[in-house]
This record gives structure tokens, C-alpha cells and sequence, in this order.
């Protein structure tokens, strides 16, 4: 059995089995990911689900995407960095936040295995997005970067620590990462258990909680700056709809409470992360 992505522990239990991959949870570490992860056809499953009908979903959602998820990236990149310089996008789906952050006078690129994706990011923002998987040979031998960002993107990644050392050797000095991944002990994961959407998915090879970042940025050479998590309103309203007691009677203020209290007891949709090399 292959071992832990993380640490390396040999010996994992049984999650869950879905009908097409079975997740488990190593007995170490607690990090939950997909059984042979090292095995997983990645070109087949971008074809599978990143196609006309993903990215037609994305277009109904577009605004909201801009509101809820790019802004807050392009808040993070105003909050962490004091001039703009280069910035590479892993990962950049639809185009919106790479968008907004080179109207905001980045210097940007973006790499996006999804053929149809690049297409629309071309033909809605004029974005000319490199239609490739992550590779190091996609990048020139002094190619460097003030800032790499990917939302959501290593939950999809087999070897994380091998990918988080490429990026961190393609940052220029001075140069910063930040990034976004689902959350292992989110309420939406709490409430749903295995049934969770973030877990059902077959491309979310990896789930992470705050202990596994902090291991991953170390094990990588990265010095963490920030390390938070995020709760977006629309989310909890979603996770509130579907829970079995309801929440009738709940107002706005205890519901912007509780969106705080999750940020800050660790059980936000999403973890945020922002670091830095490490310096010898």
C-alpha cells in the first residue's frame, strides 16, 4: 500500500468506499486521501469533469466568483506584498481572479489544464492562458515569479510536498505564495460526514487540516506568514439550509457569529495560507 502523502506512515483505515475510488485516513497523521493516489489517470479526470458543461456552470456563477473568491484573493495580494511584479496563477480555471489581478497592474500568467476553460477565460477576459498541466519543464530555466497563488488546487495534486519544493524554487527572492484549499474539519464536512460534497469529489485526491499545512510548509522549506480560515456567508446559509435540525429562527447577527466562530475554531469552509522561503 502506497504511504502517506505527508509523513510517510505505512499503515492507513478505511474512510470510506465510493462507487469509483475509496478514500482512507492515515493512522499517523490523520490526513484523508484517495487509496493509490499515486496511481490516479489526472489527464483522464480533467477531460471527465472540467468540460463545456463545468465551465458553463462557472459562467452562471461568474459573479459570484468575482465577489466571494477573487476580490478576497486580490485583498490578500494588496495585504501581503508591497509592489507588484510577476504573478503566476496555478490552476486558474475561468479566468476571474486573473483577471482582477492584472486590471490591479500585475504582470500575469496562468497555467490551466482545461482545454475549454482557456477558451472561455480567452474569449470573456482576453486572457491568454498556457493550457498545461503542472510540469517544471513548462518553465524556462530562470523563470521566476514574485507571487504564485492557486485557490483550491492541492487538494488535486498526488505528491504535494515535491510540488510545494517546485514552486517554492521558482520564486524570485523577496517572492511569496498564497493559497486556498477545502478545509478537512469544515461544518460542511461535520455535518455531511463521507456524504460531503468535498469528499464525493474524484478529483479531490487529498484533504487537508491546519496540522497538515503546517507539516507540508515545513517539510517544503516554506516559513508560513499567515494561516487562517475562511467561512463565506453563502456557504454556511447552505450548510444551515440542508442541516437535519434547521435553523429557523436564527437572525443574521447569530449567524455572523457563528460564521466567526468557525473562522476562529478552525471549522471554515476553506484554510487560506500565505508564506515565504525559508531563510537560512
Amino acid at each position: 500500500m502506497q504511504p502517506c502523502p505527508l509523513c510517510q506512515e505505512k499503515e492507513s483505515i478505511l474512510f470510506h468506499s465510493y462507487e469509483t475510488f475509496t478514500l482512507v485516513m492515515c493512522k499517523s497523521c490523520q490526513l484523508i486521501y484517495r487509496l493509490q493516489v499515486d496511481q490516479v489517470q489526472q489527464e483522464q479526470l480533467i477531460k471527465n469533469i472540467y468540460d463545456s458543461t463545468w465551465v458553463a456552470m462557472r459562467d452562471i456563477y461568474a459573479m459570484n466568483t468575482f465577489k466571494e473568491h477573487a476580490s478576497f484573493g486580490a485583498l490578500l495580494l494588496d495585504m501581503f506584498f508591497r509592489k507588484k511584479g510577476k504573478l503566476l496563477e496555478v490552476g486558474s480555471g475561468t479566468g476571474e481572479f486573473l483577471w482582477l489581478a492584472k486590471e490591479t497592474a500585475w504582470q500575469v500568467e496562468g497555467i490551466e489544464p482545461s482545454a475549454v476553460a482557456c477558451e472561455y477565460a480567452k474569449e470573456r477576459y482576453g486572457l491568454e492562458l498556457r493550457n498545461e498541466r503542472w510540469e517544471m519543464s513548462i518553465f524556462e530555466e530562470d523563470e521566476k515569479f514574485d507571487a504564485i497563488v492557486f485557490w483550491h488546487v492541492l487538494e488535486h495534486i498526488p505528491s504535494p510536498i515535491s510540488f510545494m519544493k517546485q514552486v517554492n524554487s521558482l520564486l524570485a527572492p523577496g517572492g511569496r505564495v498564497l493559497f486556498s484549499l477545502p478545509n478537512q474539519h469544515s461544518l460542511t464536512n461535520v455535518l455531511q460526514g463521507s456524504s460531503s460534497p468535498l469528499f464525493v469529489e474524484e478529483d479531490h485526491l487529498i484533504h487537508y487540516a491546519k496540522r497538515h499545512i503546517e507539516q507540508l510548509m515545513a517539510l517544503s522549506d516554506f516559513e508560513i506568514i499567515s494561516l487562517f480560515s475562511r467561512e463565506e456567508p453563502t456557504r454556511l446559509e447552505y450548510d444551515l439550509r440542508i442541516h437535519p435540525a434547521g435553523t429557523p429562527n436564527m437572525t443574521e447577527r447569530d449567524k455572523t457569529k457563528m460564521m466567526v466562530g468557525l473562522q476562529s475554531g478552525w471549522h471554515g469552509h476553506e484554510i487560506y495560507c500565505v508564506a515565504e522561503p525559508r531563510h537560512e
